[in-house]
């Protein structure tokens, strides 16, 4: 008789279903696995045998089969240790007149060659597919427990060892279903909030634009200008996230291994701040099995990074797709994987080599042709795909000394107005906020009014902008409108859209 366990699989970041099936027979003793799997899962007999012996049961020293199906996804993960050692424990009959019970359950988990259950990657999208193909419960390590039970309509039972659980289907000792008692509705405090930051009030507000909308920024300036403090505190002032969102990127966040006990999910907009050394995928991800990488990681948050023109020439322009699409498609051994990339992109960048280009208060030691250079480095492409391009300028004393600006609080109320008004108007269109319109949806929402209408002109005929950066001052004017509650964008909406595109001429 084959028997059959449940457990599932990752791909991307999506769960896939698999059930493992095991023939024991007569013959010479061996364990095969087959059904496309790699070293990690081949290396699983090992530590099944060392764990069925040292729980005090009976390893079967008979010819053993296990196939695990379908044949056609590839397997990897050490998760596959406790449905292959429940598999064995079953078919040899030390699981023994309850084997329907075994059937309601599905199973996941690393072994220890004791027999302890070890936390794996990976369980949330694992749990959630096992509960799409309607499996009702599901067993996982005690480590996981927090995070598996996220899942909403599937019993999530947690174990220490390979005994507990088969006491538990003996029913000797019953173990009680994970509660799950999260309140994402709760009040979130931030540490960093922009009452501490002294002036720059003209930046907190294109800040407040490019979250209200979404919209990509570049800040260029010299050194310690403002522009790292200024991006870490963009999280502070997005809305807080939705249960669908939570769950989406404590999905990306499982599949690393980037979750604790004590963090078992996602709860803030995540800020990802990558060094401008990294590799084209470590940005946007890769591996020989594909892992996501920092613009995945940002995905509903902010991808933060500084000194843009020293980023990998490969790497920058890796960046055209997510920031088009929200979303990066790679491609190993004929199966496409798609990581999403949905971030509010924050650039920063000096204006040369040395970063002093234009600082009133320090000499700039980069020769002309060097200064020249510099931002050239950015394509075009790139530049007109961020929405908004502002220069920060060293504080004065005086400035610096000034009363305190608008809070975290106060800015975010703005926003969070203006996405209400986005959320609202878009709610029968795939889309939810101004910088995501199409042509076809600037044509029907971006309503202007004659002296607006003049002035775009005018920019486009001194050529502040070109076709394709047209539509982004007309998404930017939208959000202006929206933050002011306005339903026409009116020339001012207009003006101020422009001084934040007519910016990249000085220095592209």
């Amino acid at each position: 008789m084959i028997n059959k366990i449940k457990t599932a699989t990752i791909i991307g970041i999506k769960g896939n279903y698999v059930e493992v099936e095991v023939v024991i027979s007569n013959g010479i003793p061996s364990f095969t696995i087959v059904g496309l799997v790699d070293a990690t899962v081949k290396e699983a007999k090992e530590r099944v045998r060392g764990a069925i012996i040292n729980s005090g049961f009976r390893y079967p020293n008979r010819r053993i089969t296990m196939n695990l199906s379908p044949a056609d996804i590839r397997k990897n993960g050490t998760h596959f240790d406790l449905p292959l050692a429940i598999s064995l424990l079953r078919s040899s009959q030390q699981i023994s007149g309850y084997q329907n019970l075994i059937d309601e359950y599905a199973f996941i988990g690393e072994l220890s060659l004791s027999g302890e259950i070890k936390p794996v990657s990976g369980i949330l999208p694992m749990v959630m597919c096992l509960h799409e193909v309607g499996i009702k419960k599901v067993f996982v390590p005690w480590g996981n427990r927090m995070e598996a039970s996220l899942v909403k309509g599937i019993q999530v039972f947690a174990a220490k060892d390979l005994g507990e659980i088969v006491n538990h289907l003996e029913q000797k000792k019953k173990i009680e279903p994970v509660k799950n008692e999260y309140n994402f509705d709760r009040k979130i405090d931030f540490e960093l909030d922009y009452d501490q930051v002294r002036g720059q009030e003209a930046a907190k507000r294109a800040i407040s634009i490019a979250a209200a909308g979404s919209h990509g920024l570049l800040m260029v300036g010299s050194p310690s200008s403002g522009k790292t403090m200024l991006s870490k505190r963009i999280p502070s002032i997005l809305p807080p996230m939705e249960y669908q969102e939570i769950i989406e990127s404590t999905n990306i966040y499982s599949i690393l291994g980037k979750l604790s006990e004590s963090e078992p999910y996602i709860a803030k907009r995540p800020f990802r701040n990558p060094h401008y050394s990294i590799s084209r995928a470590g940005l946007i991800g890769g591996g020989s099995y594909p892992k996501p990488g920092e613009v995945s990681l940002a995905n509903k948050g902010v991808l933060f990074i500084d000194e843009l023109a020293e980023l990998k020439r490969d790497a920058i322009e890796a960046l055209r797709v997510p920031l088009e699409e929200k979303k990066v498609n790679i491609v190993r051994n004929g199966v496409t994987v798609t990581f999403p990339a949905d971030f509010l992109f924050i650039a920063g960048s000096n204006l040369c080599p040395c970063g002093y280009y234009s600082d009133p208060y320090h000499p700039c030691t980069c020769t002309p042709r060097e200064v020249a250079n510099y931002m050239k480095k950015i394509s075009g492409p790139i530049m007109e795909r961020i929405d908004l391009h502002i220069k920060l300028n060293t504080l004065k004393y005086e400035e610096f000394k000034s009363s305190k600006g608008k809070s975290s609080s106060e800015m975010r109320e703005e926003i969070f107005k203006a996405r209400e008004i986005q959320k609202e108007r878009y709610k029968y269109y795939d889309v939810n906020v101004n910088a995501d319109l199409d042509e076809k949806l600037i044509d029907k929402f971006c309503t202007i009014d004659s002296g607006g209408e003049k002035l775009l002109k005018l920019a486009f005929e001194k050529n502040i902008i070109t076709p394709r950066t047209y539509s982004k001052t007309l998404k930017i004017s939208r959000t202006i409108a929206d933050m002011e509650g306005s339903f026409a964008i009116k020339q001012e909406h207009v003006a101020e859209a422009l001084q934040y595109r007519s910016n990249l001429s000085e220095y592209n």
